[in-house]
C-alpha cells in the first residue's frame, strides 16, 4: 500500500511569518506553486495559498499602479493572511486515505509533519493527478502490450 511519504514534496518551498506576501506572490510564481506552508524554524504554523495572496491584494480596478501594489504587498508578512488551523497528515498515513480526506474536506493540500509538528513535506492534489496519469500510462501500455489485466 502506498504512504504519503511516496507521493509527498520533501522540503518544500516554505516561508516565515514575516515574509512578505510580494516574497511569497513572487516565490510561488516562479516556482509555479499554489500552497507554501509557514513555518518557525522547522514547526509548521501555518499555511498560504495563492488565494489568500490575491484576496489580500489591492484590486486593479481600484488602483491602477502596479508599483503601488507591490510595495504595498511588500508591507504585510505573510502571518496577516495565514491559515493556522491545518489539517495535516504524518508521513506514513495510507494515499487512499489521504485522497479521501481531501475530496470530503474540499482542499489542494495538506502539510505532512512528524509527531512533534515538525514539516517533513507537503502532498497535493496535484501530486494525485501525476500518480493517476503514471497509472493510466502504465495501464495503455499493458493494455497494448497484449497483456489481460483481469487475470488473477
Amino acid at each position: 500500500m502506498m504512504k504519503v511519504c511516496d507521493l509527498m514534496t520533501s522540503e518544500p518551498m516554505t516561508a516565515t511569518e514575516s515574509t512578505s506576501l510580494l516574497a511569497v506572490w513572487e516565490r510561488m510564481n516562479l516556482a509555479r506553486i499554489r500552497h507554501m506552508p509557514v513555518v518557525r524554524g522547522s514547526r509548521l504554523v501555518g499555511l498560504v495559498s495563492s488565494r489568500d495572496v490575491l484576496a489580500a491584494a489591492p484590486s486593479r480596478l481600484v488602483d491602477e499602479d502596479e508599483q503601488l501594489a507591490r510595495e504595498m504587498l511588500s508591507r504585510v508578512p505573510v502571518a496577516e493572511v495565514m491559515k493556522r488551523d491545518l489539517i495535516t497528515v504524518l508521513p506514513d498515513a495510507e494515499l487512499e486515505t489521504v485522497c479521501d480526506e481531501l475530496l470530503e474536506r474540499k482542499i489542494d493540500c495538506l502539510p505532512v509533519v512528524d509527531g512533534e509538528g515538525n514539516l517533513l513535506g507537503i502532498v497535493t492534489a496535484s501530486d494525485f493527478l501525476k500518480l493517476a496519469r503514471t497509472l493510466l500510462q502504465m495501464t495503455r501500455r499493458f493494455e497494448t502490450s497484449g497483456s489481460d489485466m483481469s487475470a488473477p
